[in-house]
């Protein structure tokens, strides 16, 4: 099971709310009040004010996620509605798991308040200005899964199209990375990846129990088949792509196979343990394990 708050990325923050370091530092993730309440409390980021008959839009800095057959539901708190008249604007917020981690905006989930009061709605930074439930949705037994499958990738391709990086040309810089995670029932495994920097293209997937070197071969050997061989490749430094327990001077005589195979085939092949320096795939990763899993 897979259900948790985190706090948006802070390039995402200082693109939707401020560039505030300590702003960004200082807020928390949502919380429930008592061990028997049903919702998460969440709180405000900074001051304002809702005047009467006014519409405001803001941003909670969070992103939630959950598992494929859940749903996050966004509601005022009782005192708001009770004691100032102001109420959510589509009445309940609804999160989709696939919400999370897109392409767009990171899942960050924003919520739009209207005073229906006569006075001020005045809100300190902290105040608990709404609440979220995460419950269980049912689904038709004849709903056609292959069918929505298909429009569930058309609708993301076109609301989240991949940029492309006009820096880079197809095939210059692939990068690699794998992601675990219960993707069939019960049993964790490997999603191994490859994503064009140039395009964002997908280039393909490889499922392991581990991540391994053979995963990565796979891909690869999946990748000059079906588009020649790239110029080169960005990963991680596990064992598979760097002899860490090596002297430097020495990484020469213990290169890995796959490092063998890259020479052989005059593929540069850089490592780092940076996740930011492989953002594509690392981004893909995130994508996948909340979007794939369901599909499947």
């Amino acid at each position: 099971m897979s259900r948790y708050f985190e706090k948006i990325s802070f390039d995402q923050f200082r693109s939707d709310v401020s560039d505030d370091k300590a702003m960004y530092e200082n807020y928390s993730l949502p919380k429930r009040g008592t061990i028997n309440s049903a919702g998460y409390d969440f709180e405000a980021l900074y001051d304002f004010v809702i005047k009467p008959g006014q519409i405001k839009k803001i941003p909670l800095g969070i992103k939630a996620s959950m598992n494929s057959n859940e749903v996050l539901l966004l509601l005022v708190r009782s005192s708001q509605g009770f004691k100032y008249n102001v109420r959510m604007c589509n009445q309940v917020g609804v999160i989709d798991s696939d919400y999370y981690n897109n392409v767009d905006n990171e899942g960050h989930i924003f919520i739009k308040l209207q005073n229906h009061g006569d006075n001020d709605y005045v809100v300190k930074t902290g105040d608990k200005i709404c609440q979220g439930i995460f419950i269980n949705y049912l689904v038709v037994d004849n709903e056609e899964k292959i069918e929505l499958f298909k429009s569930r990738i058309i609708e993301a391709e076109k609301a989240h199209p991949r940029r492309p990086n006009n820096l880079y040309v197809f095939g210059q810089e692939i990068q690699m990375d794998a992601c675990q995670k219960l993707w069939f029932g019960n049993i964790p495994s490997f999603l191994h990846l490859a994503v064009d920097k140039a395009t964002k293209k997908v280039l393909f997937g490889w499922f392991e129990y581990e991540e391994i070197t053979r995963g990565y071969f796979v891909v690869l050997f999946h990748i000059i088949i079906n588009y020649g061989i790239p110029d080169k490749i960005k990963a991680d430094n596990r064992s598979s792509f760097s002899a860490n327990n090596a002297k430097e001077k020495e990484k020469k005589t213990f290169m890995t196979q796959f490092v063998k195979t890259c020479e052989r085939l005059n593929i540069v092949l850089h490592t780092t343990s940076v996740a930011t320096a492989k953002s594509n795939v690392e981004r893909e990763n995130k994508t996948f394990k909340d979007r794939l899993i369901a599909e499947i």
